[in-house]
């Protein structure tokens, strides 16, 4: 093939692949928007800190998506996925440390009032490619079930139709 015509065929082929959209903790709405398009429920509030928190749900999860590595509020590199599940007895300490020491994603910790918390950090600083986003966010929901089972929250009977806590 001549230079020309490799040059055209290359020309062509870039111009049809896709870049994917960056997902990233300083736009807020942008993640909105694709949260939303993918069947979650999607709101931007105040967290405690004065920095944006995005209250999100899908199959009965509910979970906080707060922003981190803020200036002002604003230009945040990072977003931190958490949720929580509120138990009737204390969850032993054993139990959470099982839990962290075999598990790559979702720290466990547990509050002086029963709540079982997960959470997640994730940095963002220049976008993520929305492949990559999309399966740290899908592997979020399965370690928020596969939690909510192993604490006893969440049934065999109940998977995919869970209810968790993002209040706190």
């Amino acid at each position: 093939m001549h230079r020309p015509a490799l040059a055209l065929v290359l020309m062509a082929s870039a111009a049809n692949a896709q870049t994917p959209e960056l997902i990233s903790a300083d736009d807020p709405e942008g993640l909105v928007a694709y949260l939303e398009a993918e069947g979650y429920s999607a709101e931007i509030l105040s967290g405690v800190d004065g920095n944006p928190r995005i209250l999100t749900e899908a199959r009965g999860l509910r979970f906080n998506i707060f922003l981190r590595l803020c200036v002002d509020h604003a230009n945040c590199q990072a977003m931190q996925f958490d949720t929580s599940f509120h138990l009737s007895a204390p969850l032993p300490l054993e139990q959470l440390n099982e839990w962290n020491g075999k598990q790559m994603m979702g720290l466990a910790a547990v509050t002086d009032d029963n709540w079982a918390l997960l959470s997640h950090p994730l940095i963002t600083t220049g976008g993520l490619p929305e492949p990559i986003f999309a399966a740290t966010l899908g592997w979020w929901m399965y370690q928020m079930e596969e939690y909510g089972r192993y604490i006893g929250y969440i049934t065999e009977d109940e998977a995919g139709q869970a209810s968790s806590s993002a209040s706190q």
